[in-house]
C-alpha cells in the first residue's frame, strides 16, 4: 500500500507552510540528515523519512521549482489556502536557481533518503558517489534533450521527424546506465549464501528458480516472437510488425558483434516524448525482461550455447519492447483523433486502459478483476506462477484478443480497435488456409474440435499459423459440442458418454491446462501419471530432454525420427520464426499391449523384428486413414472416421504383418 501522511500530520505540515516555517530555499540547502531532523519536528520521526524521500525525488526533476510544488501538494494532500503562499516563496527561490547558484550535482548530493528508501540499501561512499554521478549525468542529458525539436511535434509529423535525435539517445543511454547500476547494487545485496539457498523457508522460491531456468532453455534459440506473440502485433498494426521483424534480424547480427542492443532499444523508449504517459499507464517497458525471460542472465552463461540463447533473448525482448512503445504511440494518436472528432481536443489519453491494452496485444495480459479492471496480484506470486507455468500472461493476452477485450475495462475507442485487430487476425488465418484447402483439402482441418484445426499438415507434421491461438478455438469447440475429434484417427467421440475410460469435459480442460505448464511442472505431471504426454517412458533421458532441450531442437528431433514428416529444414525455419510445428502419427499401439498374441509374436519374431513390424504397421495405418479421408472429401462426405473403420483397418494390417 502506498504511504499517506496522516490527516493531523498533514494539518501540521500545512500550517508550517502558511507560517513560513517550511522554506523551500532552506530545505535545498540542508543535508539529508538535517532535513529529516527538521521535518521530524513537524510530522514526527516516523513520517519524516517518507516526506523527505518524496521531496528528494522531486529534486531529480528537470525543473526543481515544479518539483517542490508537486512535493508540497502531494504531502499535504492538496489542502486549500496554502498554494498562493507557497508559490510566493518558490518564486523568490527561482531567481537563485536561474543564476545557477544551485547545480544538478549539488542537488544530487541531497538524495540519500530517496536512494536508500527506494532501493532498500545502505550504500557506501563509493557506491553513493557512483550513483550520484550517473544520476547527475541523467539530469544534465535531460536538459539537453528537452531542446530537441521532436519534443514539440504534432500529429501530422513525418516518420523522419519522429525519429529520436542524438541528444535523446544520449539521455536514454544515461538513464539506462543508471537503471543497470541500481540493478547491480540490488543483486549484490540479494545474493545469498549456500546455507541460505538450501534453507527450508526458501525451498519454494528456489524450485521456482530452477523451473525458470528450464523454461528459458526450452524457449530459447529461436526468433519465435515474430509469428507467435507477434501475431497479435501484426493484427493490430501490420506496418509496425513488419518494421520490427526487419529490425529483429538486424538485432541478431548486432548482438553477435556487441552486447548493448537492448540498451539502445531502451534508450529510444525512455527518450520518447510520450514516455511519461507510458509510465502513467504502466506500459511494460521497464524492468520486465527478467519476468518475461526468467533466469536469463544465469542461462546465458552456459558455454557456447549461452551465446545463442542470449541472441534469441535479445531478439525476443527487443521485438516486444519496441512493439509496445510503438503501438502505444499509434493508439495514443487514435485516441487523440477520436477526441478531436468529438470536440474534446486535448483530452488526456492516459488512464483510459491504453497501457493494459497494448501490453496485452504484445503478449502480456492482465488477470481480470471486478468490473473488468486489472486484478492486483502480489509480484512474488506472479513471479512463481510465471516460472511454474509457461506463460500465464500470454494466456490472458490471447483470451483478451479472442474476446476483443469485451471483458476488459478500457476506452470504447480501444475496444473498437480490438475488434478490428481480431477481424484482421482471423481474416489472415482464413486467407492463409483457404488456398491450401482448395488445392489439397486433406491437408487443412476445418473441424475446430480437432487439434489439427488452424494448421497446415504436411505428412505427419503440422504447421500452426495462428500464433498459438488454435488451441483456444479447439477447447471452446469441444466444450460447446461435448465432443472431440482425433487429429490422427479422425474419429469423433462424445464427451461424458459414461463409458469406462471415456474422455470427459473436465479431462479436456485439464489437458489444456497441462499444455500450459512450464517444463518442471510438466515433468512432475508426467511422473505422477506414469508416462509422458504421448505415452513415453519416464526415465532420466526423457526428463533431461523435457527440461533442457529447446523446443526447436525437440520438434526437429520428432520430425527427423517420424516417417512421412515435412522437410527438416522447412520445419526448423518455421519453428524458429514462431510457426509452431508438431510431428506425430496414428499408432496401432501393439508395442504397449499385453495381449497374448503380442507376447507370442515377440517370442516368434524377437523384440527387434517385432518393433520393426509395428513401426511398419503404424505407417500402413496412417496411409490407410489418409487415403480414406481423401476419398471421403472427394465424395463430399465429412472428413471423419468411425471407431469401427479404424478397427477394421488395424485388423487387416495385423493379419498382413503377423498372420493374426
Amino acid at each position: 500500500m502506498a504511504w499517506c501522511l496522516p490527516r493531523d500530520k498533514a494539518e501540521a505540515f500545512k500550517q508550517a507552510l502558511v507560517t513560513g516555517k517550511i522554506n523551500p530555499q532552506n530545505l535545498i540547502e540542508m543535508t539529508t540528515q538535517e532535513r529529516r531532523e527538521f521535518l521530524a519536528q513537524i510530522v514526527g520521526a516516523r513520517d519524516a523519512a517518507h516526506v523527505n524521500a518524496l521531496y528528494e525525488s522531486k529534486l531529480l526533476n528537470k525543473n526543481y521549482i515544479q518539483g517542490v510544488i508537486s512535493w508540497a501538494k502531494r504531502t499535504m494532500a492538496e489542502y486549500p489556502g496554502t498554494q498562493k503562499d507557497l508559490l510566493k516563496t518558490v518564486e523568490r527561490l527561482e531567481a537563485k536557481l536561474e543564476k545557477k547558484e544551485i547545480t544538478p550535482d549539488e542537488a544530487m548530493q541531497k538524495v540519500g533518503d530517496l536512494v536508500n528508501q527506494r532501493l532498500g540499501l545502505q550504500l557506501g561512499d563509493e557506491q553513493f558517489e557512483r550513483l550520484v554521478d550517473l544520476a547527475s549525468t541523467v539530469t544534465q542529458a535531460q536538459l539537453q534533450m528537452e531542446q530537441s525539436p521532436r519534443r514539440k511535434l504534432d500529429l501530422n509529423a513525418t516518420p523522419e521527424e519522429k525519429a529520436p535525435t542524438e541528444e535523446e539517445i544520449a539521455y536514454g543511454l544515461a538513464y539506462v546506465n543508471l537503471l543497470k547500476y541500481k540493478k547491480e547494487l540490488k543483486q549484490a545485496v540479494e545474493k545469498g549464501t549456500l546455507k541460505e539457498w538450501v534453507a527450508p523457508e526458501n525451498l519454494l522460491w528456489n524450485l521456482a528458480d530452477v523451473s525458470g531456468v528450464a523454461k528459458t532453455l526450452k524457449a530459447s534459440c529461436d526468433l519465435s516472437y515474430t509469428l507467435r506473440q507477434g501475431f497479435k502485433v501484426y493484427a493490430a498494426n501490420p506496418k509496425i510488425w513488419l518494421q520490427n521483424t526487419i529490425k529483429e534480424f538486424q538485432d541478431v547480427i548486432n548482438t553477435f558483434g556487441a552486447d548493448n542492443v537492448i540498451d539502445y532499444v531502451m534508450a529510444e523508449i525512455i527518450s520518447d516524448p510520450n514516455f511519461e504517459n507510458m509510465k502513467k499507464d504502466k506500459l511494460a517497458v521497464i524492468n520486465v525482461i527478467e519476468e518475461e525471460i526468467p533466469m536469463a542472465e544465469l542461462v546465458e552463461k552456459i558455454p557456447v550455447l549461452g551465446k545463442a540463447i542470449h541472441v534469441s533473448d535479445v531478439a525476443f525482448s527487443a521485438f516486444a519492447l519496441r512493439s509496445r512503445a510503438q503501438l502505444y504511440n499509434y493508439y495514443t494518436e487514435v485516441l487523440q483523433k477520436a477526441d478531436t472528432a468529438r470536440g474534446e481536443t486535448g483530452k488526456d489519453t492516459t488512464r483510459r486502459g491504453l497501457g493494459r491494452f497494448v501490453n496485452s496485444l504484445t503478449g502480456r495480459g492482465e488477470f481480470p478483476g471486478k468490473g473488468g479492471k486489472a486484478l492486483y496480484i502480489n509480484k512474488e506470486v506472479l513471479d512463481i506462477a510465471n516460472k511454474l507455468f509457461f506463460a500465464p500472461r500470454y494466456v490472458m493476452s490471447n483470451l483478451d484478443f479472442l474476446t476483443a477485450f469485451a471483458f476488459t475495462d478500457i476506452d470504447p475507442v480501444l475496444k473498437k480497435e480490438a475488434a478490428k485487430a481480431l477481424l484482421r487476425g482471423v481474416g489472415t488465418m482464413a486467407m492463409a488456409l483457404a488456398p491450401i484447402y482448395f488445392l489439397y483439402p486433406e491437408q487443412v482441418e476445418l473441424d475446430p474440435r480437432s487439434a489439427d484445426f488452424g494448421t497446415i499438415k504436411s505428412g505427419n507434421t503440422r504447421f500452426d499459423i495462428t500464433g498459438g491461438l488454435k488451441g483456444y478455438f479447439t477447447l471452446a469447440a469441444r466444450l460447446l459440442t461435448l465432443s472431440t475429434k482425433s487429429s490422427t484417427t479422425k474419429v469423433v467421440r462424445k464427451l461424458n458418454s459414461g463409458e469406462y475410460g471415456a474422455t470427459t469435459a473436465w479431462d479436456v480442460i485439464l489437458n489444456f491446462a497441462e499444455g500450459k505448464a512450464a517444463p518442471a511442472a510438466g515433468i512432475l505431471i508426467d511422473i505422477m501419471q506414469g508416462e509422458g504426454f504421448a505415452g513415453e517412458k519416464i526415465d532420466l533421458q526423457y526428463i533431461a530432454e523435457q527440461a533442457l532441450l529447446p523446443i526447436i531442437v525437440q520438434e526437429a528431433k520428432e520430425a527427423y525420427k517420424t516417417p512421412d514428416s515435412a522437410n527438416l529444414i522447412v520445419t526448423l525455419i518455421a519453428e524458429a520464426l514462431g510457426i509452431g510445428t508438431t510431428t506425430y502419427m496414428a499408432e496401432v499401439g501393439w508395442d504397449k499391449s499385453t495381449a497374448k498374441w503380442v507376447q507370442e509374436a515377440k517370442q516368434r519374431w524377437g523384440e527387434e523384428e517385432f518393433k520393426r513390424r509395428v513401426d511398419l504397421s503404424n505407417k500402413m495405418l496412417n496411409d490407410a486413414i489418409n487415403a480414406s479421408i481423401k476419398s471421403k472429401i472427394s465424395a463430399g462426405k465429412p472428413a471423419e472416421m468411425t471407431a469401427k473403420e479404424i478397427e477394421q483397418i488395424k485388423n487387416r494390417i495385423k493379419k498382413q504383418m503377423f498372420g493374426k
